[in-house]
């Protein structure tokens, strides 16, 4: 995703958002802005049922975010963990345990998350 302006600075407002349970799993959510984002997951699944699932993840994301009159500040992110998905009667559960790069075990993030179909 990219920020199209004429102005010099993108507003907080007007700059993209990542971090967290949908994107970069182990990092705050929202942890992140930019003009410019970019992340990829990559999910190794192991089926349990129809609709749950155990997995290991590696997730990695780049930003580039301009303050004031400063150079951009760009950076690459990654992270890593495991996760599952378990099926409810009130939908799929999830919890995922993320590590970012660079931090120990101990630093890492446990991410809920409850999907459900109307």
């Amino acid at each position: 995703k990219k920020v199209r302006s004429g102005e010099k600075v993108a507003s907080l407002a007007d700059v993209y958002r990542f971090g967290g349970t949908g994107s970069m799993r182990g990092y705050r959510e929202d942890e992140f802005i930019g003009e410019q984002v970019a992340w990829v997951n990559l999910e190794y699944r192991y089926l349990l049922a129809q609709n749950s699932r155990a997995f290991i993840f590696s997730d990695a994301g780049y930003y580039s975010h301009k303050r004031d009159d400063q150079k951009a500040i760009e950076d690459t992110k990654f992270s890593y963990g495991f996760g599952v998905r378990i099926e409810t009667r009130l939908g799929i559960i999830g919890v995922d345990y993320g590590l970012a790069e660079g931090r120990g075990l101990s630093s890492g993030l446990v991410h809920i998350g409850l999907t459900n179909k109307f």
